[in-house]
């Protein structure tokens, strides 16, 4: 994808960037919202990704832009979603957004399942969630 210079202090989640890829507020890094990989994988924003393993659940996250300091190491910038539960009839795992929005960053190459997801937007008891479908077993 292309890139494009931002200043992380610009950035709503300036504090998650800093903490992980040790860089300063005042600086400038690349941003991108489309990553291709060599395996043929290809993320880009609004794409879900599953971060980390809890409770036996997937943790997942929806991606919100993808950073690097000098445009070689790629770190994904992802909005957290609560997993809710997982639905054996639908075949999917149903998540929620965060509120207040948590974010977190992860190297591309640190992602638990390295398959990025689209899921189907529903109402669940009132609540916007994602039905998630998982690719390969993770756990």
């Amino acid at each position: 994808g292309r890139l494009h210079a931002a200043v992380v202090s610009d950035m709503p989640y300036c504090t998650a960037v800093c903490d992980v890829i040790g860089c300063q507020p005042y600086e400038t890094i690349y941003t991108a919202d489309l990553i291709e990989r060599a395996a043929g994988l290809r993320y880009q924003v609004g794409c879900f990704l599953v971060v980390d393993v809890a409770d036996d659940m997937p943790v997942f996250a929806k991606t919100a832009c993808f950073v690097s300091v000098c445009g070689e190491v790629w770190y994904v910038v992802c909005e957290c979603f609560k997993t809710v539960e997982y639905t054996s009839h639908m075949h999917s795992y149903i998540a929620a957004a965060t509120n207040p929005v948590q974010y977190v960053v992860k190297q591309l190459s640190d992602l638990r399942d390295p398959y990025p997801l689209f899921g189907s937007e529903a109402i669940c008891e009132n609540v916007s969630c994602h039905l998630l479908t998982l690719r390969s077993h993770i756990m």
